[in-house]
């Protein structure tokens, strides 16, 4: 990750070890993990689907680069992108989502001083929220009782593609913490009880990340995956989630319409 930024990583394995996959999640930013048996077709396709994503954010990067080092003349004039100014930006917000008050209570307790923290105890309050305005980091439970926690995070990832997951849960489970990879790319996955440092250290890092995103979208890999392969992406349906995330950005809407 550190010598190869832009490589693709997948983990391809014959076991469902929980720690190594929760390892692998919090170290390496794995895109896909691939559990034995393996089928070649699928197999052909990832691998080539990270093929062509390596190559498309290696490009757009160079291209990038490029532009920042042409001279300035008046065919090629001074752009947004290529004059540097300091100018200080809002804080980034973050959200904590979990059942229980008094958990997130405590988290904004412990972390309110060094973040813009907001919280709520409901799918529903969640999306309220991120209707009024953005979020850079959602930290969220994943075991709610009336909703799956990971399609839960997947309508929010779709929505707000720039927004960072972080899932911090008492749930030790392998096949959510795959699809936590398969289908969020989810950025870290915490398991309760967790370090107070290790958890600030993960907020600060995530806020980095959602910083990076915005500055240049092709590293939302989940993303680029989905703009290279439309076909073979999961279809996004009205499902009861996010047509609960419409109405609350029809409410906020409506409220300041008035």
């Amino acid at each position: 990750k550190e010598m190869s930024p832009n490589t693709v990583r997948m983990l391809l394995t014959g076991y469902s070890d929980l720690d190594a996959i929760i390892g692998s999640v919090n170290a390496g930013e794995v895109f896909r993990f691939i559990n034995k048996p393996w089928q070649g077709e699928f197999m052909l396709y990832v691998m080539k689907l990270g093929v062509e994503i390596y190559d498309k954010v290696t490009k757009l990067q160079k291209d990038e680069m490029q532009k920042n080092e042409e001279p300035i003349t008046a065919e090629n004039p001074v752009t947004g992108h290529r004059v540097h100014i300091e100018v200080e930006e809002e804080s980034s917000t973050v959200l904590f989502v979990d059942y229980s008050q008094e958990e997130t209570g405590k988290l904004v307790d412990k972390y309110g001083s060094l973040f813009n923290t907001v919280a709520v105890n409901s799918i529903d309050a969640a999306f309220q929220e991120m209707a009024k305005k953005p979020v850079s980091v959602i930290v969220s439970n994943i075991n709610f009782s009336d909703v799956d926690g990971v399609s839960f995070l997947d309508t929010v990832r779709r929505e707000y593609p720039n927004t960072v997951s972080v899932i911090l849960t008492e749930v030790k489970d392998a096949q959510l913490a795959i699809r936590s990879i398969n289908e969020l790319n989810v950025f870290r996955y915490l398991v309760k009880p967790m370090p107070e440092d290790q958890i600030s250290n993960t907020l600060e890092k995530a806020i980095e990340r959602s910083k990076a995103i915005k500055a240049t979208p092709h590293k939302n890999v989940l993303k680029m995956a989905e703009e290279i392969a439309p076909d073979r992406a999961v279809k996004i349906e009205e499902s009861t989630l996010r047509l609960r995330l419409r109405a609350a950005q029809a409410l906020l809407s409506k409220i300041k319409s008035k």
